[in-house]
């Protein structure tokens, strides 16, 4: 858009604009709407182009804004990583929402153990599911839904039998 190369602003600058502007107008409609914000906006790590362009100017940003962090591997390296990003964010002081993963179940699980301390806080506000293009093919929905439902009394023989009953679907080319 010439209008932003001409504006003279840095990247980081226009997206804050840009946000801020959505922001006042959903306001001014619904002075109570809760807004929701994918995280990469805001992470501290700089691995792409838009990653952590608006962790610097976080203080200019207000607070009622919710993140939802999303990683959605599932390893012990994807869980230090959650709980990373969980910190850094609520440090600058956002409410957040985790983001499951519709691809591994042990994704959901992952999640639901690196909330735990926030949820206690309060600055965690739940978990949501996440699935880009798999549409449900071979999900992890009905565990991520058990977890989001359940929290502390999740039945870990429904876990491993929701997983077995996957596997068994997927190796027939059948989706859950």
């Amino acid at each position: 858009e010439s209008r932003c190369l001409e504006s003279g602003l840095d990247p980081a600058q226009l997206v804050l604009n840009h946000l801020l502007h959505v922001y006042e107008r959903i306001k001014s409609h619904n002075p109570d709407t809760i807004i929701l914000v994918w995280d990469d906006l805001f992470r501290q790590q700089r691995s792409g182009v838009s990653n952590g362009l608006l962790h610097d100017l976080a203080d200019q940003i207000p607070a009622d804004l919710i993140l939802c962090p999303w990683i959605y591997y599932n390893s012990q390296k994807h869980l230090m990583e959650m709980e990373d990003r969980l910190l850094s964010q609520t440090a600058l002081g956002f409410d957040i929402i985790g983001t499951a993963s519709g691809y591994w179940m042990g994704n959901s699980m992952l999640w639901y153990q690196a909330l735990q301390p926030y949820l206690e806080s309060g600055m965690a506000r739940g978990m949501i599911f996440s699935e880009w293009e798999a549409a449900l093919n071979g999900s992890n929905m009905p565990a991520a839904a058990e977890l989001m439902w359940s929290g502390g009394r999740t039945d870990r023989a429904l876990f491993r039998q929701l997983e077995a009953i996957s596997a068994r679907l997927k190796s027939r080319g059948m989706a859950l």
